[in-house]
C-alpha cells in the first residue's frame, strides 16, 4: 500500500475511534475496507504506540478510555546531488530507491 494511503487510513481510524462511530469489529474493519485481521493487528500496532484504544460492547464501537491525541508528520524533501553525496558517504545513490539500485 503506497504510504499516503496509509497515513490517509490512520487518520481515518483515528476519527472514527475519536468519534466512537467504529461499530462492531465486522462494521469497523468493513469501513476500512480491510479484513478483520488486519484491523486487529493495526490497533494492536496503535496500542504499542500507547494510544489507549478500547472496545464497549454494550455501544458497539471502539473508543479511547482517556484523552489523547493522535499526529502524524510527513516530510518529503527532494534533496540536491551534493547533500545525497553528503549523507551517503560518497556514493550516490537515491534513498527512495532500494539499495540495490544505486546512481552513479
Amino acid at each position: 500500500m503506497k504510504i499516503l494511503e496509509q497515513l490517509e487510513r490512520l487518520k481515518y481510524i483515528h476519527q472514527l475511534i475519536e468519534n466512537e462511530q467504529t461499530g462492531t469489529p465486522d462494521d469497523f474493519a468493513e469501513k476500512l475496507h480491510i479484513g478483520k485481521r488486519h484491523l486487529f493487528r493495526m490497533l494492536d500496532e496503535l496500542r504499542l504506540l500507547g494510544l489507549p484504544i478500547e472496545y464497549n460492547a454494550t455501544l458497539k464501537t471502539y473508543y479511547y478510555s482517556r484523552t489523547c491525541s493522535f499526529s502524524i508528520d510527513f516530510n518529503l524533501e527532494v534533496l540536491s546531488e551534493q547533500e545525497m553525496l553528503d549523507i551517503s558517504g560518497g556514493t550516490m545513490s537515491c534513498p527512495i530507491l532500494p539499495s540495490f539500485l544505486t546512481l552513479y
